[in-house]
């Protein structure tokens, strides 16, 4: 398990975690392990920080065999911890679950997405392994950055096991709408898997935004600003995108092999124009398509085939799939109709290239490209279009660019097109192949700024900044032993003392039946007790209305405070002549026509739903689906909430999640506020103040009172609150332990001391 430091230093090493160790292993003649660290990308953003912490990169080996003694040393002393996969795991975990399932689907490819039971629950397990390797070695004060959609549930395995670790998470690929996630069976599993960070990073808003509609959509979760309030914890939804290593593009280093590989190139192309494709070999990349496109440039005038020349680079990618071995196919067949309809002696329109190239090749064929052509169909960012501009030492080229492709966000100087209008590719070709040359300096000029100012080294220090600043997340201690007598020695030595007491879930046990949790005598004696004692007041917060509890409670001499603080009724009748049992308002609430809208969702939502119910109250109105099936219920009370999201999206009034219950009210009506109103009233003390919840509902007590008070949460969940108790009987069974210390002669500072 992970070590915690009992003294709070921070080693502040930083643990990566990627589906693959960034490195290539081989043995030398004398038999001697030699691990490189691969060059580019993450790996290299990512390598000063690992190394300069003295860190740990963990990942896959690469190998579905178990390394030797040998090199699990060369690893260790290299800063690099592998996890080992055999291949029936690799195929479950990686192949099905990663790349038939998730991969397809967050690209919006939703036909091609196959989900597999099995193979979901060797990705589960996988991701445990990943978790427990990192538990293994993570001390108090490291980071830990995961990479990617192969390991989305790490972040929540880890969180659970070392609330204490800062967690960040990078996805590299897009996230879709919620119209097309709602598709993936296990979509809250892996929302939740991913809550477990700090930071939560995705390339572009529009990934972001997707990712915070999700939440909301399917966990009924509220983002503010970017920010979502969970468990105790502020997780942060950042758009950082990906840069490059411009330097590496550059490359003054090897110009002698950039020009020897740009002679070899212009013998080939002679004088015609370039026009550049680099990618893996992939269906959301769009080469059939772009290829379409230059093809009907050719239809269009055969001629231009004495001027332009296509050279598509595609790196072979899991070719052991059977889409993939597709793709090649056709890839293959439609360059070899282009090429014998169009082609010449000595011009052949396309130059296809199925294999990887040398880094100064590459190079070299970025300097010499007219027109770079990145047109993938979806991409979460793409680096491709930023390497070309890195890459050409003058302020020329152009770029042909999708609207899919996350870098078109930053890159708008590039001519934008859909990829799948196979028109506009051709017209903007063309256009790119003909700009003045002005223009395209123009353009380049301001790629290249961003591209220069946007680096991996910028990305690299964004990130672990932002995980470094996370909030560290609160847990609740059990409200038990030396905890349990210090919060009785606490209340009972103030001189004026305040009890907040949520009702249902916290003082009450719920019930299928709203109506039928009503307090028990043994609750209405243990508030009588409690009220009774000099000194003390108690309150009843609560969502429900003002008629229930008055009902309820209305011999009691507590305080009540209904509809989630919209209205209060002070806990001695007559006090201030007000009379006994009225309820004032807490704020003005006003009108306007948002419940008529609320009301007539809700009912539609009622209809679909059985054992749904709609509760009328004085200021707010609510929808209960406490007693429908669970999946039925999940599934039309998420709909709801979006649509009452939508439509009061410009209403003065809060969309509230509940306990299997949605709220509708005005805003600025929240517990917390209530709370307040009442210690500024000097009618509360704070010093004698405690609070007692289990909703999400009553977090925004705990978070206004932090420490200045004990706050208990009744559950098991992560809370802002300080302490913990397993359920209402227990929360009972300490009020009835305060009741009887308060109960004894004794002063409060003796109480203190004999408690102390």
């Amino acid at each position: 398990m992970a070590e915690s430091d009992p003294t709070g230093s921070a080693s502040g090493r930083l643990l990566i975690v990627s589906n693959r160790l960034p490195i290539s292993v081989s043995r030398g003649a004398d038999g001697a392990v030699d691990v490189e660290r691969t060059v580019g990308g993450l790996a290299t953003g990512l390598s000063k920080p690992h190394q300069e912490s003295g860190g740990l990169w963990i990942g896959w080996s690469g190998r579905t065999e178990p390394l030797d003694a040998d090199e699990s040393a060369a690893f260790e002393d290299g800063g690099f911890v592998p996890v080992e996969l055999d291949e029936p795991t690799l195929d479950g975990y990686y192949h099905e679950t990663s790349n038939r399932c998730l991969w397809p689907l967050l690209h919006g490819f939703m036909e091609r997405m196959a989900f597999d039971e099995d193979a979901w629950r060797t990705y589960v397990d996988v991701n445990r392994r990943f978790a427990d390797t990192i538990l293994e070695r993570a001390r108090e004060g490291d980071l830990v950055f995961v990479q990617d959609f192969h390991l989305a549930l790490v972040p929540e395995m880890l969180r659970a096991e070392a609330p204490w670790l800062k967690i960040g998470f990078f996805l590299h690929i897009p996230f879709p709408a919620p119209d097309v996630y709602r598709m993936l069976p296990r979509r809250a599993a892996v929302l939740e898997g991913l809550l477990g960070a700090d930071v939560i990073g995705f390339h572009t808003t529009e990934y972001a935004r997707n990712f915070q509609n999700a939440l909301s959509d399917f966990l009924g979760l509220r983002v503010e600003g970017g920010t979502i309030r969970r468990g105790g914890r502020l997780i942060e939804v950042v758009a950082e995108p990906l840069g490059i290593d411009v330097d590496t593009w550059d490359a003054g280093d090897m110009d002698a092999e950039i020009e020897a590989e740009m002679e070899d190139l212009r013998r080939d192309i002679g004088d015609r124009h370039m026009i550049l494709g680099v990618e893996r070999l992939d269906y959301t990349k769009g080469i059939p398509h772009r290829i379409k496109a230059f093809r009907d440039l050719l239809e269009e005038d055969p001629t231009r085939v004495e001027d332009m020349v296509f050279y598509q680079i595609a790196v072979p990618s899991r070719q052991e799939v059977e889409d993939y071995a597709a793709l090649h196919e056709e890839v293959t067949l439609l360059v070899g109709e282009t090429n014998a309809r169009f082609g010449r002696v000595g011009r052949q329109p396309i130059q296809y290239q199925y294999h990887g190239v040398p880094r100064p090749r590459l190079i070299a064929l970025y300097r010499l490209a007219d027109v770079c052509m990145v047109t993938p169909l979806r991409d979460g960012l793409n680096l491709v279009a930023k390497e070309y501009v890195a890459a050409r030492p003058e302020p020329d080229g152009a770029i042909v660019l999708s609207e899919f492709a996350g870098v078109a966000a930053e890159l708008q100087e590039a001519l934008i097109v859909n990829p799948f209008d196979p028109t506009e590719m051709s017209a903007a070709l063309l256009t790119a192949v003909r700009m003045p040359a002005a223009e395209r300096a123009r353009r380049m000029a301001g790629m290249r700024e961003r591209v220069r100012a946007r680096t991996i080294g910028s990305w690299t220090d964004a990130m672990l900044d932002r995980i470094r600043a996370a909030e560290p997340a609160r847990t609740a201690a059990p409200l038990e032993g030396d905890a349990r007598d210090r919060v009785l020695a606490r209340v009972a030595s103030s001189p004026r003392r305040t009890i907040l007491l949520d009702y249902d879930g916290t003082l009450r046990e719920f019930t299928d039946r709203p109506e039928d949790a009503r307090p028990t005598p043994e609750i209405l004696r243990l508030v009588d007790d409690l009220q009774a004692t000099p000194g003390t007041q108690v309150w009843i917060i609560s969502g429900r209305d003002a008629a229930f509890l008055g009902a309820e409670f209305g011999n009691a001499r507590v305080g009540l405070i209904a509809e989630h603080g919209a209205f209060v009724r002070w806990p001695f009748p007559g006090d201030d002549d007000r009379e006994g049992g009225d309820f004032d308002e807490l704020l003005d609430i006003g009108h306007s026509g948002w419940r008529e809208a609320s009301r007539a969702l809700m009912e539609a939502a009622a209809e679909r739903l059985s054992g749904s119910a709609i509760e009328e109250k004085r200021v707010a109105i609510a929808f209960h689906w406490r007693r429908s099936d669970e999946a039925a219920g999940g599934r039309i009370s998420r709909s709801l909430l979006r649509e009452l999201r939508a439509a009061l999206a410009h209403q003065p009034v809060e969309v509230m999640p509940g306990n299997k219950v949605i709220e509708v009210r005005p805003r600025g009506v929240s517990k917390a506020a209530a709370v307040r109103r009442l210690l500024d009233s000097g009618r509360a003390s704070l010093a004698g103040t405690i609070v007692a919840g289990d909703d999400v509902t009553d977090e925004t007590m705990f978070e206004a009172l932090g420490d200045d008070c004990p706050t208990v949460l009744v559950g098991a969940r992560p809370t802002a609150a300080g302490y913990r108790v397993a359920d209402p009987p227990a929360l009972r069974a300490f009020l009835a332990e305060l009741a009887e210390e308060l109960a004894r002669p004794s002063t409060g500072s003796d109480r203190a001391e004999v408690r102390s």
